[in-house]
C-alpha cells in the first residue's frame, strides 16, 4: 500500500492535471460547449489559468482520486467521458421525447430549489 499524498503533492497533482486535460480537450477538439460537467463549467478550469472555483476543484479532484492522482489516467479518464457525454448527447436528453408507452415507467416531478428537474418514480 502506498502513502497517502500530502496536500501540497495533491494540489501539485490537480495543477499538472489541469494543464494536461486542457491541452487533450483542444486535441480532442472539445469546445467550450462540450466542457460544463455535472453543472459545473469547466472551460475556464481547463484552458486559462484563471484560479479555479470550489465546484471545478471538486469535480477535477473526482478524476484524479479515481486513478490513484495518475494525472496520465486522469486525464485520459476526464477526456473519455467528455466525449462519450458528446457522442450520445447528454446536454440534450432532458429535451427528448418519449412515446406514450413509457410515460408510467418515471416522470419528471417537479423542480428543486435551484430550478433542476428532478425523477419520481
Amino acid at each position: 500500500m502506498t502513502q497517502p499524498l500530502t496536500k501540497e503533492q495533491q494540489q501539485t497533482a490537480l495543477t499538472e492535471f489541469r494543464v494536461a486535460a486542457g491541452i487533450a480537450a483542444k486535441e480532442a477538439s472539445l469546445s467550450d460547449e462540450d466542457l460544463p460537467l455535472w453543472g459545473v463549467d469547466l472551460n475556464s478550469a481547463l484552458l486559462s489559468s484563471d484560479e479555479l472555483s470550489i465546484s471545478q476543484t471538486v469535480v477535477l479532484s473526482k478524476f484524479l482520486r479515481a486513478r490513484e492522482y495518475k494525472v496520465p489516467e486522469a486525464t485520459n479518464m476526464l477526456i473519455d467521458t467528455l466525449k462519450w457525454r458528446k457522442e450520445f448527447g447528454m446536454k440534450t436528453i432532458l429535451d427528448e421525447k418519449f412515446p406514450d408507452l413509457f410515460a408510467d415507467i418515471g416522470m419528471i416531478y417537479g423542480v428543486d430549489k435551484k430550478g433542476e428537474q428532478y425523477a419520481q418514480h
